[in-house]
């Protein structure tokens, strides 16, 4: 049995003594942790000690009690008043309220006006049947709690949240491109973050969906952030969209073009190591980076997607990209006359790359790297780190850039809009494979 908080609302020493040595020896008895027992002796005690922020399991109630503390005027009233009290606050409820008293059944006051769910024991001072009650509720309450804590932590509050780390470039463009089904809302829970909430068809299904703005870039804020999230919204598919740099080069295992969007199958971190000149070489960075990757049967899942699906893709990619032919001509670098979906290692770090030279070391010291961003490792990081129901999480980010000197700003919305289009496809796929 877990640890129980009991409110004891009692004005009789004798009787609130009496109760709590018994409650505290039968506990002892049966090797179970002890209750947190707290005391009130009136009706405005009962209210002011749960108006404290405090839950309580089981509410003890004397049936005649004053209304307020050193009031020698107890009254069936004032008990009745309190339950009409935890009536009209749902969040003060416990899950049982025992009315322990010392009158016959004749005597009490009629309970049903108050519309609350009251259980009646009569206490006698020499006879425990009163105890075996309160005990047996407790366990009741006991076992409720672990199976509400076992389902709670099975099941999710939220279908999708995006995450996106700039306004701009990714939030504005990716929430004009999701087609809500009403006007969506804001949840003033997240403070100041940009934020929408609203309903979404995906193949047959509407799912609730979320998207919020980081508004800063890094690992240390998104990944604090989506932590934090994960654990408030309960989302059960978590997806970081946007933008990041594709690698290009030489010796690039993919040589990914803007228009094209890279799936983080694999994250790490390019400067997450160690700088030493123990031992002469080239390059005193000792690479200490340890590869995450989305939640092995959810990888499994996307892997499967992405390997019988590409020519719909493609063909979704390219349809998504005709309204920015515009935009295509204006960049400055290699655009995709057919855009597609690649798969594999995604490098994170807190700087900002436009260098070639800087390209050229990362790439020697991760030779099987298609990609650049400063988030994605922070996701998956968060993710792996979550207590409770984890979501199925997977970084998909349009390519805007090479990093070699030519950033082209006109691109990001094309990329952020384009790794939104590929999400959506992959929803509308598990639409049909849950069904």
């Amino acid at each position: 049995m877990d640890k129980l908080s009991i409110l004891i609302v009692e004005d009789q020493n004798s009787k609130y003594e009496d109760v709590c040595k018994k409650l505290v020896e039968r506990f002892r008895q049966e090797s179970l942790p002890e209750p947190a027992i707290c005391r009130a002796a009136s009706h405005t005690g009962a209210v002011l000690a749960l108006g404290e922020n405090k839950h309580f399991d089981i509410i003890v109630l004397d049936l005649k009690i004053p209304f307020v503390d050193n009031d020698n005027m107890p009254s069936f009233e004032a008990s009745k008043a309190f339950l009409h009290y935890l009536r009209s606050n749902p969040t003060a409820q416990p899950f049982r309220v025992l009315a322990l008293t010392s009158f016959e059944e004749s005597e009490l006051p009629d309970l049903q006006a108050t519309d609350a769910t009251v259980t009646v024991q009569q206490y006698k001072a020499m006879d425990d049947s009163w105890l075996d009650r309160l005990i047996e509720e407790l366990r009741y309450i006991s076992k409720a709690k672990t199976a509400l804590m076992r389902y709670y932590n099975s099941t999710y509050d939220l279908d999708v949240l995006i995450v996106v780390a700039r306004y701009e470039n990714e939030f504005a463009p990716i929430n004009e491109a999701i087609e809500w089904l009403a006007p969506p809302t804001s949840d003033a829970r997240l403070g100041k973050r940009m934020n929408v909430f609203g309903k979404v068809s995906y193949g047959a299904t509407t799912r609730r969906v979320g998207l919020i703005c980081i508004q800063e870039t890094g690992l240390s804020t998104s990944a604090a952030l989506v932590g934090n999230v994960i654990a408030f919204l309960r989302p059960k598919t978590l997806l970081m969209l946007g933008m990041c740099c594709g690698l290009n080069d030489l010796s690039s295992p993919r040589k990914s073009m803007l228009g094209d969007v890279i799936v983080a199958d694999e994250t790490a971190c390019w400067d997450e190591g160690k700088y030493s000149e123990e031992l002469v070489r080239d390059d005193p960075f000792y690479n200490r980076s340890v590869v995450r990757t989305p939640e092995h049967s959810f990888r499994n899942h996307l892997k499967a997607y992405f390997e019988t699906n590409a020519l719909a893709l493609d063909s979704a990619l390219l349809s998504a990209s005709k309204p920015f032919k515009k935009t295509a001509a204006k960049c400055d670098e290699p655009v995709a006359a057919n855009p597609t979906v690649y798969c594999g290692l995604m490098l994170s770090g807190s700087s900002v790359v436009d260098s070639v030279r800087q390209i050229a070391t990362i790439r020697s010291r991760f030779p099987s790297a298609i990609g650049l961003e400063m988030e994605a490792h922070s996701i998956y990081a968060a993710v792996d780190a979550t207590v409770g129901p984890k979501p199925g999480a997977v970084v998909i980010k349009g390519v805007a850039d090479h990093g070699q000197g030519k950033k082209n700003k006109q691109a990001q919305k094309w990329a952020s809009t384009l790794s939104y289009v590929v999400a959506r496809e992959y929803l509308v796929w598990d639409d049909c494979q849950s069904s």
